[in-house]
């Protein structure tokens, strides 16, 4: 789940919320001690305040160890081909301390409506920016 808010761009002083959401499952063609290589498909939505869209979604994943380090790179892409169209990359480093992973890096994700909405405009937003995240392992 992510969510996004943004200035409105219809000319007034509101923020537009949006929301996206999405499951997949998941096989690992390629798993060792040392990375693994994962594809995803499943489904995304994507909530606006006039809209909701819902589309198959598809996605892979890399992780790989930097040698004998607790650091890992790690790459993700996934996509919505229709009915809007979202594109999430996001490319970063790891590091494993015992338990606790934190993760950092560089994310962009694109948005468009298609032109789906019924002023038949395309609205297209673009953000990119670093990321940060914690994680557990047991």
């Amino acid at each position: 789940m992510s969510g996004i808010a943004l200035s409105a761009d219809d000319g007034s002083e509101d923020t537009d919320r949006l929301t996206l959401l999405d499951a997949h499952l998941t096989i690992s063609p390629w798993s060792t001690e040392r990375g693994r290589f994962r594809l995803e498909a499943g489904i995304a939505s994507a909530h606006a305040p006039d809209a909701i869209f819902v589309g198959p979604s598809f996605a892979a994943s890399l992780e790989a160890c930097i040698g004998p380090s607790p650091f890992d790179l790690e790459a993700r892409i996934q996509a919505v081909p229709f009915p809007h169209r979202q594109v999430d990359m996001q490319a970063g480093l790891a590091v494993h301390l015992g338990a606790l992973n934190l993760r950092g890096g560089w994310r962009t994700l694109y948005l468009s409506d298609a032109g789906q909405l019924d002023d038949g405009v395309v609205h297209a937003d673009l953000f990119s920016g670093p990321y940060l995240g914690l994680g557990l392992s047991f």
